[in-house]
Protein backbone atom coordinates (compact mmCIF):
# COMPACT_ATOMS: atom_id res chain seq x y z
CA UNK A 1 0.00 0.00 0.00
CA UNK A 2 2.57 2.66 -0.97
CA UNK A 3 1.72 6.35 -0.64
CA UNK A 4 2.07 7.06 -4.34
CA UNK A 5 0.20 4.05 -5.73
CA UNK A 6 -2.87 4.80 -7.86
CA UNK A 7 -4.07 1.21 -8.26
CA UNK A 8 -6.04 0.64 -5.07
CA UNK A 9 -6.35 4.12 -3.60
CA UNK A 10 -9.35 6.46 -3.71
CA UNK A 11 -8.99 10.10 -4.72
CA UNK A 12 -9.36 12.37 -1.69
CA UNK A 13 -8.93 16.01 -2.61
CA UNK A 14 -9.43 19.20 -0.58
CA UNK A 15 -9.12 22.72 -1.97
CA UNK A 16 -9.62 25.59 0.46
CA UNK A 17 -11.39 28.80 -0.49
CA UNK A 18 -9.49 31.08 -0.97
CA UNK A 19 -6.95 28.66 -2.38
CA UNK A 20 -4.35 28.58 0.39
CA UNK A 21 -4.31 24.79 0.70
CA UNK A 22 -4.67 22.32 -2.17
CA UNK A 23 -4.28 18.66 -1.16
CA UNK A 24 -4.67 15.55 -3.27
CA UNK A 25 -4.09 12.44 -1.17
CA UNK A 26 -4.02 8.78 -2.25
CA UNK A 27 -5.98 7.15 0.57
CA UNK A 28 -7.41 3.78 1.51
CA UNK A 29 -11.02 4.42 2.56
CA UNK A 30 -12.11 2.41 5.61
CA UNK A 31 -15.57 3.96 5.95
CA UNK A 32 -17.64 6.75 4.49
CA UNK A 33 -20.97 7.89 5.89
CA UNK A 34 -23.50 10.66 5.32
CA UNK A 35 -25.96 11.79 7.98
CA UNK A 36 -29.08 13.77 6.96
CA UNK A 37 -30.61 15.64 9.92
CA UNK A 38 -33.88 17.55 9.62
CA UNK A 39 -35.14 19.46 12.68
CA UNK A 40 -38.84 19.77 13.39
CA UNK A 41 -40.92 22.00 15.67
CA UNK A 42 -44.58 21.76 16.59
CA UNK A 43 -47.06 24.48 17.43
CA UNK A 44 -50.76 24.51 18.11
CA UNK A 45 -53.42 26.72 16.57
CA UNK A 46 -56.58 27.84 18.25
CA UNK A 47 -59.40 25.44 17.42
CA UNK A 48 -57.06 22.63 16.38
CA UNK A 49 -56.42 19.68 18.72
CA UNK A 50 -53.33 18.23 17.07
CA UNK A 51 -50.19 20.36 16.62
CA UNK A 52 -48.81 21.43 13.26
CA UNK A 53 -45.37 20.10 12.47
CA UNK A 54 -42.93 22.37 10.65
CA UNK A 55 -39.48 21.70 9.26
CA UNK A 56 -37.22 24.32 10.86
CA UNK A 57 -33.72 23.27 9.84
CA UNK A 58 -31.79 20.82 7.71
CA UNK A 59 -28.16 19.73 7.87
CA UNK A 60 -25.95 17.05 6.41
CA UNK A 61 -22.66 15.75 7.74
CA UNK A 62 -20.13 13.56 5.98
CA UNK A 63 -17.67 11.37 7.90
CA UNK A 64 -14.76 9.55 6.33
CA UNK A 65 -12.14 7.23 7.84
CA UNK A 66 -9.08 6.38 5.82
CA UNK A 67 -5.45 5.33 5.98
CA UNK A 68 -2.50 7.16 4.49
CA UNK A 69 0.47 4.87 3.96
CA UNK A 70 4.18 5.58 3.49
CA UNK A 71 6.06 2.39 2.69
CA UNK A 72 9.36 3.84 1.60
CA UNK A 73 11.65 2.99 4.53
CA UNK A 74 14.46 5.16 3.16
CA UNK A 75 12.51 8.39 3.76
CA UNK A 76 11.82 9.26 0.13
CA UNK A 77 8.11 9.94 0.79
CA UNK A 78 7.60 9.60 4.55
CA UNK A 79 8.22 13.33 4.96
CA UNK A 80 5.62 14.12 2.28
CA UNK A 81 3.00 12.09 4.17
CA UNK A 82 3.54 14.12 7.32
CA UNK A 83 3.68 17.43 5.42
CA UNK A 84 0.29 16.55 3.87
CA UNK A 85 -1.13 15.60 7.28
CA UNK A 86 0.04 18.95 8.65
CA UNK A 87 -1.61 20.81 5.75
CA UNK A 88 -4.83 18.89 6.38
CA UNK A 89 -4.78 19.85 10.08
CA UNK A 90 -4.40 23.53 9.15
CA UNK A 91 -7.91 23.42 7.65
CA UNK A 92 -9.24 23.20 11.23
CA UNK A 93 -7.39 26.36 12.34
CA UNK A 94 -8.50 30.00 11.98
CA UNK A 95 -7.07 32.46 9.47
CA UNK A 96 -6.42 35.84 11.10
CA UNK A 97 -6.99 39.20 9.40
CA UNK A 98 -5.48 42.28 10.97
CA UNK A 99 -6.67 45.04 8.60
CA UNK A 100 -10.37 44.18 8.40
CA UNK A 101 -13.42 44.06 10.67
CA UNK A 102 -13.44 40.26 10.56
CA UNK A 103 -10.60 39.27 12.88
CA UNK A 104 -10.57 35.60 11.87
CA UNK A 105 -12.35 33.13 9.61
CA UNK A 106 -12.45 29.40 9.04
CA UNK A 107 -11.84 27.55 5.79
CA UNK A 108 -14.48 26.45 3.34
CA UNK A 109 -13.19 23.51 1.33
CA UNK A 110 -14.22 21.84 -1.91
CA UNK A 111 -14.17 18.12 -1.11
CA UNK A 112 -13.70 15.32 -3.63
CA UNK A 113 -13.96 11.71 -2.44
CA UNK A 114 -13.81 9.33 -5.39
CA UNK A 115 -16.79 10.17 -7.59
CA UNK A 116 -19.34 10.27 -4.76
CA UNK A 117 -18.49 13.85 -3.80
CA UNK A 118 -16.92 15.98 -6.51
CA UNK A 119 -15.83 19.47 -5.42
CA UNK A 120 -18.67 19.70 -2.89
CA UNK A 121 -18.41 22.75 -0.59
CA UNK A 122 -18.00 21.69 3.06
CA UNK A 123 -16.32 22.76 6.29
CA UNK A 124 -14.02 20.47 8.25
CA UNK A 125 -15.54 20.14 11.75
CA UNK A 126 -13.36 17.42 13.26
CA UNK A 127 -10.05 15.75 12.43
CA UNK A 128 -8.38 12.90 14.29
CA UNK A 129 -5.08 11.10 13.62
CA UNK A 130 -4.46 7.70 15.23
CA UNK A 131 -1.28 5.64 15.46
CA UNK A 132 -2.21 2.43 17.26
CA UNK A 133 0.96 0.62 18.37
CA UNK A 134 -0.72 -2.78 18.10
CA UNK A 135 -1.39 -2.14 14.42
CA UNK A 136 1.22 0.34 13.12
CA UNK A 137 4.76 -0.45 12.02
CA UNK A 138 7.27 2.23 12.95
CA UNK A 139 10.29 3.15 10.89
CA UNK A 140 13.00 2.98 13.57
CA UNK A 141 15.99 4.00 11.47
CA UNK A 142 18.39 1.06 11.89
CA UNK A 143 20.24 -0.93 10.55
CA UNK A 144 20.26 1.07 7.30
CA UNK A 145 23.25 2.63 5.50
CA UNK A 146 24.51 5.88 7.06
CA UNK A 147 23.76 7.90 3.91
CA UNK A 148 20.01 7.57 4.59
CA UNK A 149 18.38 9.73 7.22
CA UNK A 150 15.65 7.53 8.64
CA UNK A 151 13.13 9.28 10.88
CA UNK A 152 11.34 7.42 13.65
CA UNK A 153 7.87 7.76 12.14
CA UNK A 154 4.87 5.46 11.76
CA UNK A 155 4.46 3.86 8.35
CA UNK A 156 0.74 4.61 8.17
CA UNK A 157 -1.76 6.92 9.79
CA UNK A 158 -5.45 6.32 10.42
CA UNK A 159 -7.48 9.49 9.84
CA UNK A 160 -11.06 10.31 10.85
CA UNK A 161 -12.45 13.49 9.26
CA UNK A 162 -15.93 14.96 9.75
CA UNK A 163 -17.40 17.60 7.47
CA UNK A 164 -20.48 19.80 7.58
CA UNK A 165 -21.91 19.79 4.09
CA UNK A 166 -22.62 23.23 2.56
CA UNK A 167 -23.49 22.15 -0.98
CA UNK A 168 -23.51 23.92 -4.32
CA UNK A 169 -27.27 24.57 -4.31
CA UNK A 170 -30.04 24.94 -1.76
CA UNK A 171 -31.22 21.42 -0.74
CA UNK A 172 -34.60 20.45 -2.15
CA UNK A 173 -36.54 17.39 -3.30
CA UNK A 174 -36.52 18.52 -6.92
CA UNK A 175 -35.84 15.81 -9.50
CA UNK A 176 -32.75 17.66 -10.81
CA UNK A 177 -31.10 17.90 -7.38
CA UNK A 178 -28.46 15.48 -6.07
CA UNK A 179 -26.59 15.38 -2.76
CA UNK A 180 -23.84 13.53 -4.51
CA UNK A 181 -21.72 14.34 -7.58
Amino acid sequence: MPYTSKASTVLFKLVSDPVDINLTLPVYIESLSANFSPSWNTYTETGRAQPKVLLTQFSKTVSVSFKIVAEDIFNRNTDKVFQDLEKLSKLTMPRYFFNTNASYQGFFVKVTIGRIYVEQPMVLTSLNYTWDNTDVTWNMGAPYPAKYTIPQLPMWTSVQADFKWIGKKMPATRADYSFFL
